[in-house]
């Protein structure tokens, strides 16, 4: 058994509370390395009173790599304080859930996945109506030097 097998999900990085706009913007950065996405999850902290298409995604900083979608947009609009959201790990699947489903509990992701240096960005196509979300992070390096910060 490898040493990474018995870290459970990995090591957690918590981003600090922003209000979600009509923008891209990185909420955590991936370092020095290759790491193991194991579970992402976001927290609204306060109500998503409009319209907010969220999706996330990967623009990497290295060579030629290019930006990949980590899930397709969600209407997050009417998501109540304490609700969660995450991503399966399938690029193509919806943040989950999607539109108005319960959001109380989601289960984890799916299948891991591996991410290259670069910026983990929110990005919305609508306005939000002053909601705000937490996003936490559990990840296991791939490579030595490899780790995730808040952006």
């Amino acid at each position: 058994m490898a040493w990474w097998d018995k870290m459970g999900p990995g090591l957690m990085v918590t981003r600090a509370t922003r209000v979600i706009a009509n923008e891209n913007y990185a909420i955590f950065n991936v370092a020095g390395g290759r790491v193991l996405l194991t579970a992402l999850i976001g927290t609204v902290t306060t109500i998503c009173a409009a319209a907010a298409n969220v999706y996330l995604r990967l623009v990497p900083t290295l060579g030629t790599a290019t930006t990949t979608n980590l899930c397709t947009a969600s209407d997050v609009d009417a998501t109540p304080v304490g609700d969660v959201m995450g991503i399966t790990g399938i690029p193509g699947d919806a943040l989950y859930p999607g539109g108005a489903a319960t959001r109380s509990s989601i289960p984890a992701m799916t299948m891991p996945v591996v991410l290259i240096v670069g910026a983990l960005q929110y990005c919305s196509d609508a306005a939000s109506g002053g909601g705000a979300i937490q996003w936490e992070v559990w990840y296991k390096p791939l490579d030595d030097a490899g780790y995730v910060v808040a952006a």
